[in-house]
């Protein structure tokens, strides 16, 4: 707990499960400062289902994921990523979308 509660002083965090996922959107967690709160160097992208599901895993870390990150980068105050979180990071080529980022 005490871990979490430092990481917390440190990022901002995008939304996790299907509430963070709605294309266009870049909702912060409620624990979260704002997005554009810039005194916060580290922002970490949330970006998994409520329920995970292998079967679904490459669509949700390929197009979706880039897009999503694109539109939170300016709700980050023009800021990239520093971590995404995803589910299966393994089972496709995940690596593709980070090296274009």
């Amino acid at each position: 707990m005490a871990r979490e509660n430092r990481l917390t002083l440190m990022d901002v965090e995008i939304a996790d499960g299907d509430g963070g996922m709605i294309a266009g959107s870049c909702p912060n967690r409620a624990e979260s400062p704002a997005l554009d709160t810039t005194s916060r160097s580290l922002v970490l992208v949330n970006h998994f289902p409520d329920r995970p599901d292998i079967t679904q895993a490459c669509k949700h870390n390929s197009a979706p994921l880039m897009a999503m990150v694109n539109t939170c980068y300016q709700a980050a105050g023009n800021r990239w990523p520093n971590f995404i979180a995803v589910d299966f990071y393994k089972v496709c080529a995940l690596h593709f979308i980070i090296h274009n980022l």
